[in-house]
């Protein structure tokens, strides 16, 4: 009698911890780049995507890429406060290798899961439990948010999936031509796909080329190491032009043709903040041009006179232009003009290492470089700056961009975006490193 209700409790036992296991063991422990492709299943869910969608998600392996997310270490802190605030640490359990496709319709976010039985009975049993948005079935998917309205057309469909050809990534993101959302900073309709390598995360985004982009080649493809934010650009965007604001000679119109712009600190303690860094402009026919425009300057927040004075820092002959309010500096060195923008900032770019951008020299139309760390404590506090979106909107917008793309992986050591043309692609890559 006994054994018989001992194999009774085996057998009761057995049949409770075969399905936690199964779930367990069916999670991805990685997922490798995969293309998108839209056929069966993805393709009947891409399907049901509605013709206002203004981002498209695709995400092959849902529970492996989040564990992915989870676990490494430039994403871990971003995932770790959403978990804590949506209360869902066991995402990867209930979604196991199922494909999710998504999308938002302004502030509204749906999506499509293809889990397997088991899953399908526990995922529509924890979301109603958690109160979230469950319409039921839709095929062999469950809708979780509101239901779609009418479908992309097919041909519309195609013509967002082709972006995706030759691309490669553990999650997709489609930005459609109705998308407001900022990044990535190229035309629309996009496509941006996510790898994870050790403890690298890049992501490569890509529009298709319109005819007025045209590939004029930034003209320096390093930065120095130690600055907080390092940018090269073929040309002068709003962003280097709105420095003029924030300096005390107006440089932007002998920078058209490109410069390499590195902060190394921001003074907040004013009614404008005072950059500390230097522009690295190439030798050539505007060089005396910069100089005499330096030389005569009296200083735009200066009431006195200029005062001159030089130095020398390690053979490299520095030009020092004072007066009450503004320093600026400048030196020759290794066919470059050093513009500095305070009394230290030649001397930091001397002692740093120069480390080259690895991009094509013909193809790349801009990188920027930043470091997190020392970076968005200051982006936080400018933002509080509201007198900046009168004084200097171009630099305030700037800031905002930085601070949402920054958001997600603000533990990174080092981020690197560099945007290039390539045949018939514009594309946008960014690099996270820890």
């Amino acid at each position: 009698m006994r054994k018989g209700c001992l194999a009774v409790v085996a057998v009761i036992l057995l049949l409770i911890a075969a399905p936690i296991v199964y779930l367990f063991v069916t999670i991805p422990s990685s997922v490798p780049p995969v293309a998108m492709d839209a056929t069966g299943e993805r393709l009947a869910m891409l399907r049901l995507v509605p013709a206002d969608a203004t981002e498209i998600f695709v995400v092959p392996a849902a529970g492996g890429f989040y564990r992915q997310l989870r676990d490494h270490p430039v994403t871990a802190p971003a995932i770790a406060r959403w978990q804590d605030a949506a209360g869902l640490r066991q995402l990867p359990l209930l979604l196991g290798g199922a494909d999710v496709v998504g999308w938002r319709r302004g502030s509204e976010l749906s999506y499509l899961i293809a889990p397997d039985p088991l899953r399908r009975f526990l995922l529509r049993t924890y979301l109603s439990w958690n109160r979230s948005t469950v319409t039921g079935n839709v095929g062999n998917f469950i809708l979780v948010g509101p239901p779609p309205p009418a479908a992309l057309a097919p041909q519309s469909l195609q013509s967002l999936i082709a972006l995706t050809r030759g691309m490669s990534g553990q999650a997709f993101v489609i930005e459609t031509g109705s998308s407001s959302w900022n990044y990535p900073p190229i035309a629309r309709p996009a496509v941006s796909t996510a790898v994870f390598d050790g403890g690298r995360l890049t992501v490569v985004s890509r529009a298709v080329r319109t005819e007025q982009l045209v590939a004029v080649p930034a003209p320096f493809l390093f930065y120095p190491e130690e600055a907080m934010l390092s940018a090269s650009s073929s040309s002068v965007g709003d962003w280097l032009q709105g420095l003029d604001r924030l300096l005390p000679v107006k440089l932007s119109p002998l920078l058209q043709k490109g410069a390499l712009v590195s902060l190394y600190k921001v003074d907040k303690g004013r009614l404008l903040p005072r950059l500390r860094g230097l522009a690295v402009v190439p030798e050539g026919p505007d060089t005396d041009q910069l100089i005499a425009l330096l030389d005569a300057t009296s200083g735009r927040f200066s009431f006195g006179g200029v005062s001159g004075q030089g130095r020398t820092y390690r053979g490299i002959e520095i030009v020092r232009r004072e007066g009450l309010g503004f320093v600026i500096e400048y030196a020759r060195n290794a066919g470059r003009v050093l513009v500095a923008f305070d009394k230290s900032s030649i001397e930091d770019y001397v002692n740093d290492a120069l480390t080259p951008v690895a991009a094509p020299p013909g193809q790349t139309i801009w990188f920027l470089r930043v470091r997190p760390g020392p970076l968005v404590p200051v982006l936080d506090q400018l933002r509080d700056r509201q007198e900046l979106t009168l004084l200097a909107p171009e630099i305030y917008r700037t800031i905002g961009d930085l601070q949402m793309w920054l958001d997600y992986v603000q533990s990174a050591r080092s981020i690197l975006m560099i945007r290039q043309v390539d045949g018939e692609w514009d594309e946008l890559t960014a690099t996270a490193e820890k």
